[in-house]
């Protein structure tokens, strides 16, 4: 569950607040929107739910070709939370784009809650519900080309923090051909599921697995998923608040993600993200590094794994992740040239009383390969900091400031010996 609501006063509230969002259906606003209350959300309303939430950012924009469509689920139902899974035969073509279209319905008394799909155990899409009406989000998921051979397995995690009420499930994927005279875009063609959904806690904070990368590899990606639940769901506003998820390969760290601080569709006060949303809740992307100047690491067999350092108590971190590869028969291996990895290098400051508390930490690596006559060097440099202010206030309620920053600078050159 995530964005939940402590203090049970959003009843009291809707009877007095009323939402002037008429519904609206995915591709066509309705001509006469009618008024929906809010205090619907607090039985299960009949007929169509109004659009609660949009996405501010430019949607996709298929090609102009007829798509082959695939329906995963067409009002699937849950309450409470549930998996939709299955499996169908992957269409045959050439594909300019692969979209995934998702439109969510929350009705009844439920709480914000993650989804996210699976296709042949990589993880495609991550997002939070809202917490009334309905939504629509549309993703390309092109670059996932290489799963959609044969036959293809997925599974959909839909969201079902519930009280009192049901959330319902629409999703298909629109496979676009190839607009006559053009060429297919180029995508990874090996595709390596990491973790999918592996839960780490403070008594367990890492996962380690096998992979098997080819030695002709070409260009590696290295794409990521991370969410703080319970206790860190805010984690930036715990003491400590450094939190660091690190990639290694046999024990040596190649990749840090200092996590980005999301504030999903109930965080803090629900009825600020009507109807856009905080960044990233409908529709959240994957960290992604380009780990190419560390294939002289990666390739071959391996253990790589996933650390999140400092969970707080009464918390988990859901992880998962993939390796988007381009290979090519005549690449010959990589050869590790350098490596270098220092930090996490963290500093605390507070004071007896603990009226105040400041993190900073400091992180950087690098590292080299080369393939063939092809020198591929990454640099890394991160920052973090984090000041909290407590102030009491009349000797009855506790105030709290809190300003927090994550800085990350990631830069990466490719020199070519001729």
């Amino acid at each position: 569950m995530r964005g939940r609501l402590l203090v049970v006063l959003a009843s009291l509230l809707s009877l007095l607040i009323f939402s002037q969002l008429g519904f609206v259906s995915f591709a066509q606003p309705s001509e006469s929107p009618p008024v929906h209350p809010l205090n619907l959300a607090l039985e299960d309303a009949p007929g169509d739910l109004p659009l609660s939430a949009i996405i501010a950012s430019p949607q996709p924009v298929p090609p102009n070709t007829t798509p082959t469509v695939v329906t995963l689920a067409a009002g699937a139902v849950c309450r409470p939370e549930c998996t939709i899974s299955g499996s169908f035969a992957a269409p045959s073509g050439s594909w300019a784009m692969i979209l995934l279209n998702y439109t969510g319905e929350a009705r009844g008394n439920v709480f914000d809650s993650a989804y996210s799909l699976f296709v042949n155990g990589v993880d495609v899409f991550q997002g939070t519900s809202p917490e009334y009406g309905r939504w629509s989000v549309l993703k390309d998921i092109t670059e996932y080309t290489a799963l959609f051979k044969g036959t293809v397995n997925f599974v959909f995690h839909a969201p079902g923090a519930i009280i009192q009420g049901n959330f319902t499930t629409w999703l298909s994927i629109s496979f676009y051909p190839v607009p006559k005279g053009e060429t297919p875009p180029s995508e990874p063609n090996v595709i390596l599921p990491l973790w999918s959904g592996v839960s780490l806690t403070q008594s367990s904070p890492s996962a380690t697995l096998s992979v098997n990368v080819p030695y002709s590899t070409l260009n590696a990606t290295l794409e990521l998923y991370a969410y703080g639940f319970g206790l860190d769901e805010f984690w930036y506003t715990n003491e400590p608040s450094f939190r660091d998820v690190i990639v290694s390969v046999d024990s040596k760290p190649i990749a840090s993600v200092l996590p980005f601080p999301y504030i999903n569709t109930g965080g803090i006060d629900l009825f600020a993200w009507r109807p856009i949303t905080a960044v990233f809740t409908l529709d959240d992307p994957a960290y992604r590094l380009d780990v190419t100047p560390a294939l002289g690491l990666l390739e071959g067999e391996h253990e790589l794994s996933v650390q999140v350092l400092n969970i707080f108590p009464a918390s988990r971190w859901i992880i998962s992740g993939a390796l988007l590869l381009y290979t090519s028969p005549n690449t010959p291996p990589a050869k590790q040239v350098s490596y270098s990895f220092n930090g996490p290098v963290v500093a605390t400051a507070t004071n007896p009383s603990f009226t105040y508390f400041n993190q900073t930490a400091n992180i950087s690596y690098s590292y080299s390969s080369k393939i063939g006559d092809n020198l591929y060097t990454l640099e890394s440099s991160q920052s973090f900091a984090n000041n909290q202010t407590f102030n009491q206030i009349l000797g009855e309620h506790n105030g709290l400031r809190n300003d927090a920053h994550s800085d990350h600078e990631h830069r990466a050159r490719i020199l070519t010996h001729l």
